[in-house]
């Protein structure tokens, strides 16, 4: 099970990140002033196939501009990510099949090293969708080790078979509405981990309220029209509830 842990990025970044930028802009480095911020989601997705796809995405990120796209040679982004321009090729396949990335094609003469990447909308992309719903899912489950979990949970789910059949169910929805397509998959996970791995999954975790707010709650007192406190029991049946593809009441 992951623990939430509380970071002030913004004291990290002027601890440990601006003074490197500082230093180097003394020095007069060449680019020194371009820096990156990669959301989680990203740097621990469970649909890279290896380190070297995802050491190729972060450097060709830092090249990008505003308008998401930019020419860049293969040489450059081998160099940088310190792998072959081979090695680059089969990254950059891999990303565009993916979804995260286009590519097109340029010649200047003789070369065709320069191409043209283009950034998709990463909100909408499916694989980065079906990876944070398995760490949900992860979490959600209690009595289970953290490395023990990974083994179990996450190691089946990257065979190419099963998580292209997860990959096909949220497709769709992912590119209409992103939140509607990590609840599918969040529910397709939990009813997968169940039928193969006899593991119970709950709901998904809501975000919890600050205690202040919290207790602002409780210090006011409210009716409902049918004059019940708020809070109270109600004496309506419950609502039936679906739970990785049971139904529970």
């Amino acid at each position: 099970m992951m623990i939430k842990r509380e970071v002030n990025k913004k004291q990290f970044n002027e601890k440990f990140i601006e003074p490197v930028r500082a230093l180097f802009e003394n020095c007069n480095s060449i680019n020194n002033h371009y820096f990156l911020t990669i959301p989680q989601p990203i740097s621990r997705c469970l649909f890279f196939s290896n380190n070297n796809v995802y050491a190729v995405f972060t450097i060709l990120l830092t090249w990008f501009g505003d308008n998401g796209k930019w020419d860049v040679s293969r040489s450059v982004l081998a160099k940088q990510s310190r792998v072959t321009t081979k090695t680059v090729d089969k990254a950059i396949n891999e990303l565009v099949v993916k979804g995260f990335i286009r590519k097109k094609v340029n010649i200047r003469g003789n070369e065709k090293d320069f191409n043209t990447y283009i950034l998709n909308d990463l909100t909408k992309n499916p694989f980065l969708i079906l990876s944070e719903a398995i760490y949900t899912v992860e979490n959600s489950i209690k009595n289970v080790k953290t490395d023990k979990a990974v083994e179990l949970l996450v190691k089946p789910l990257n065979k190419e078979n099963t998580s292209s059949i997860l990959i096909e169910c949220i497709k769709d929805e992912a590119s209409k509405d992103s939140t509607k397509a990590f609840h599918v998959a969040y529910n397709e996970v939990s009813i997968h981990f169940e039928k193969t791995l006899g593991i119970e999954v709950g709901f998904i975790p809501k975000k919890k309220k600050s205690a202040k707010l919290a207790e602002n709650k409780r210090n006011t007192v409210t009716f409902k029209r049918n004059r019940e406190w708020n809070g109270a029991p109600s004496s309506k049946s419950k609502p039936k509830i679906r739970l990785g593809g049971k139904t529970v009441n």
